[in-house]
């Protein structure tokens, strides 16, 4: 039988409420607070009842005018995906690697 290893790596993970803090700061001069949303990009992340897990490969940052423009108006809400959250602070220097883990619960 053939010896086969298994590579294993730490990915950095983000918590979910780190990344809507770091949001709702970035977008305080267009919204209040209490009216954004992170959303999970589905089929892609893996959704529950209450939390949304993604991996986050960041190809390509996105400006604030970008995410602005892929802002999703829901009601009295705008939901942005959790992966155009990272390639913005990723864009605006906040976060510095190329793939992330985030974790957020509801």
């Amino acid at each position: 039988m053939m010896s086969v290893s298994i590579e294993v790596s730490n990915p950095t993970c983000i918590d979910g409420e780190s990344l809507k803090a770091w949001l709702i700061n970035f977008l305080s001069d267009t919204f209040e607070a209490d009216t954004l949303v992170l959303q999970p990009d589905t089929p892609w992340d893996c959704t529950g009842q209450s939390a949304a897990f993604a991996a986050v490969d960041v190809d390509v940052t996105l400006s604030k005018a970008q995410l602005l423009a892929r802002g999703l108006p829901q009601g009295n809400y705008t939901g942005f995906y959790i992966h155009d959250v990272v390639a913005a602070a990723c864009h605006a220097g906040a976060l510095t690697e190329s793939y992330y883990h985030v974790y957020h619960s509801y």
